[in-house]
């Protein structure tokens, strides 16, 4: 990328996480009605995940550590025997079950301290731990797009700046503060077609993402259809190494 020693200096990966992160920080300081849509069955959904190990999840809307969510509105298909199965999708849970150990041990040590004395106070601190961390993710992907912009541009300063717009425009800036699957799924994808974009090898990892998408989210499915499609366009060496030839 074309830049003079301060800018490459300046215009950094580091600085532009920060300058995101920061940026989306600054929005929890408002406080709006935003993520009160499917965002509290996902993680009720993880809360089931790490602490039941399963996904029947009508416990976990009774939990002393999160929601309060009437019977009517649970996103669940009540069965017969009175078991509730999410109709959310467990992709994301699955992912961000570290997250919610993380929120749920410093609860369980708070509690014992005096802290959290209200389930008010317990739901707030969860949520915040879950935007929190998109809010990281959200600065990761924008590191991300700044080397994509430059190597389209091959100008440092104007990757940076491009990067940085790109995150906090809506609605990637949104979804920088929301637990939903739209952040990591963007990122997968992004991912995927850059590296188809560049020819370069793909590897297993790669192939492992293109088919947990749908888990994410149902309405990935076509994206990893067509990127399944794709696959003679991508170095074969993965599968090779992988694999073997056939004889």
């Amino acid at each position: 990328m074309k830049a003079t020693d301060g800018a490459v200096d300046f215009y950094s990966k580091k600085k532009l996480f920060w300058a995101v992160f920061l940026f989306l920080i600054t929005l929890k300081t408002h406080r709006t009605f935003i993520g009160q849509g499917d965002e509290p069955h996902y993680i009720i959904l993880t809360e089931s995940l790490y602490l039941d190990h399963d996904v029947q999840v009508k416990n976990n809307y009774a939990s002393p550590w999160l929601y309060d969510i009437p019977a009517d509105d649970h996103h669940t298909v009540v069965m017969k025997n009175g078991i509730e199965w999410p109709i959310a999708p467990v992709g994301l849970p699955l992912l961000a079950t570290p997250v919610y150990g993380f929120a749920h041990s410093v609860m369980k040590i708070g509690t014992m301290l005096g802290f959290f004395k209200e389930k008010v106070e317990r739901r707030i601190f969860v949520k915040n731990v879950f935007s929190i961390t998109m809010m990281a993710v959200a600065g990761l992907f924008a590191t991300f797009m700044f080397g994509v912009f430059g190597s389209l541009t091959e100008n440092t300063r104007l990757a940076w700046f491009l990067a940085l717009l790109f995150m906090l425009t809506p609605p990637l800036l949104s979804y920088g503060l929301l637990f939903y699957t739209d952040m990591p799924a963007a990122i997968m994808i992004t991912v995927l077609f850059w590296k188809l974009y560049r020819r370069k090898e793909m590897n297993f990892a790669d192939f492992l993402m293109i088919c947990f998408l749908p888990w994410l989210h149902p309405r990935n499915s076509f994206v990893s259809v067509l990127l399944f499609g794709f696959f003679p366009l991508f170095p074969s060496s993965m599968f090779q190494s992988n694999f073997g030839t056939c004889q």
